[in-house]
């Protein structure tokens, strides 16, 4: 047997004997630390053997579609068929897109970290929308080369020359 397997077994002995609360407190008094600061010590100790990081900041609350659900039951459906496709990445594919299309809208979302926190935000305002607008919008597919990530005057380019070359004769 390898001593770390040794002493892991000394360590489940301990604890089934004493306890753990005792084990800790017997430590404590040893290393001259408080129960707290051990307490605190095997907890990061734990955290770094399992590459667990404690970032509670930054996790994104799970976002529900039936919170921004109304009782107009074709609304519903254009959302969940809007959710559908932000989920599948082809609506918004990118959190570039999503900021595109609150800027479209006159919407300022410049604050926004990750597609993923944003989708709450964009589902309240597409919430809010009117149906037509939502058959609009759904209607309206995104070619890849349509927008360029210089900003709305740049699309407006961009678009005005792709249908001219669609006008021209072959």
């Amino acid at each position: 047997m390898k001593s770390k397997e040794i002493l892991d077994l000394e360590v489940a002995l301990l604890f089934l004997r004493y306890g753990r609360k005792t084990v800790f407190q017997a430590i404590a008094r040893h290393e001259h630390l408080s129960e707290g600061e051990i307490q605190r010590e095997i907890e990061a100790l734990f955290l770094r053997q399992h590459g667990l990081a404690v970032k509670k900041r930054n996790a994104v609350k799970q976002f529900h579609l039936n919170s921004v659900l109304s009782s107009d039951d074709e609304k519903n459906n254009l959302l969940q068929e809007l959710y559908a496709k932000f989920e599948n990445r082809t609506f918004l594919p990118e959190l570039k897109d999503v900021k595109r299309f609150f800027d479209r809208y006159g919407k300022d979302q410049k604050n926004l970290k990750s597609r993923a926190s944003a989708q709450s935000v964009l589902f309240r305002f597409l919430a809010n929308l009117e149906v037509v607008e939502l058959k609009k919008i759904l209607a309206t597919p995104v070619f890849k080369g349509e927008f360029s990530s210089l900003g709305l005057i740049s699309d407006e380019i961009l678009r005005n020359s792709i249908s001219k070359r669609s006008d021209e004769p072959t």
